[in-house]
């Protein structure tokens, strides 16, 4: 039977069927995009046989029917006239999967253009979520602006958010590409959204180390100063990671006078090395940012005696000519995973 309706063979199916074989029998039928058993319907929509879908649909067939995950045949309908066709014969338009999928979701998440128009004029609700919470919107292809264009006219929301909070452009900015990420932009998604951790779009590009959208949203004035529900700001982010790259994006958008960025290059690793109790790297800092004899010396007597941490100043030079692995731009860089230019030239 399953090859009988992915090959078109009407005269077949007809005869398969008098002989009392069901129109829903599953079928062990397989090729690159059917997989485990399929009922007959959806072998004949795979295939665009028009012809064996009405035949079955005549002879009984369920067109609600589905898959091992839970799918109708109107998931998988590519094309309006099979779409049509099958909500004719009576399938249901916002069928849900096993994922809460509906073939909306479906179509958008495929690419699959003529069935996304034909599911909308059907009256296709645009506003179901699937389990995590996703609409159809939010499911588009990050590479597919013309499907997003479809659902726009059809009356989708932009920033829609799914489960976490998280918008199209959040998912964008870490997985997508510039120009799909401006293409948002230019159709009104929020550049400033946040998901359910307080994190903007701006975030997520570092996170997903794409350099490209980085520069795209920094360049649609992203605000470089936001924090997230952590109080931590992108650029606070990418040097926790270590993402030396992506720091030098930052800063240089920054644009900050040499007295504010020497500021900020020492004040962020002083915060982390107190945070993990580096005393010796603290002192460090503290000394090159040229404190008060006064507030250096509170210090110096107070934070190692609150930390149980005593600072024992450098350990003997090493014996190799090549590498001093307790010099203090190697401390440093051992201690906090940071390479900063203001330890690089006391060397």
């Amino acid at each position: 039977m399953g090859h009988a309706c992915y090959f078109g063979h009407g005269d077949v199916v007809s005869e398969l069927l008098a002989q009392g074989v069901s129109p829903s029998e599953p079928s062990k039928f397989t090729n690159e995009r059917l997989r485990g058993e399929s009922k007959p319907l959806h072998i004949a929509v795979h295939g665009k046989r028009p012809n064996i879908i009405k035949l079955l649909a005549a002879n009984g067939a369920d067109l609600n029917t589905r898959d091992d995950v839970g799918r109708t045949p109107l998931h998988y309908a590519d094309g309006k006239d099979t779409v049509e066709l099958l909500l004719e014969c009576g399938a249901e338009i916002d069928a849900r999967d096993d994922f809460d999928e509906t073939p909306l979701h479906a179509a958008a998440r495929d690419g699959r253009g003529a069935a996304i128009e034909a599911l909308l004029a059907n009256g296709a609700d645009l506003n179901d979520r699937s389990a995590s919470g996703r609409t159809p919107m939010w499911v588009v292809s990050l590479k597919d602006p013309q499907n997003l264009d479809r659902l726009i006219r059809g009356g989708a929301d932009i920033n829609a958010r799914d489960s976490e909070g998280r918008t199209l452009l959040h998912a964008a900015a870490r997985k997508g590409t510039s120009d799909f990420v401006l293409s948002l932009l230019d159709r009104g998604a929020d550049i400033e959204s946040r998901d359910l951790e307080g994190r903007t779009p701006l975030f997520h590009a570092v996170l997903g180390a794409r350099h490209t959208v980085l520069k795209a949203l920094l360049g649609r004035g992203a605000d470089l100063d936001v924090r997230d529900a952590h109080g931590s700001t992108p650029l606070q982010l990418a040097q926790a990671r270590n993402m030396t790259y992506t720091v030098g994006i930052l800063r240089q958008r920054q644009g900050a006078s040499t007295e504010t960025e020497t500021a900020a290059s020492l004040n962020e690793p002083l915060q982390l090395a107190q945070a993990r109790n580096m005393m010796y790297t603290v002192g460090i800092l503290r000394r090159h940012q040229g404190a008060s004899t006064e507030t250096e010396t509170a210090t110096s007597l107070n934070e190692p005696l609150r930390s149980q941490n005593f600072d024992r100043g450098p350990p003997a030079p090493s014996r190799s000519r090549n590498f001093d692995p307790f010099s203090p731009r190697s401390r440093f860089e051992r201690e906090t995973g940071l390479t900063d230019p203001m330890i690089l030239r006391w060397d």
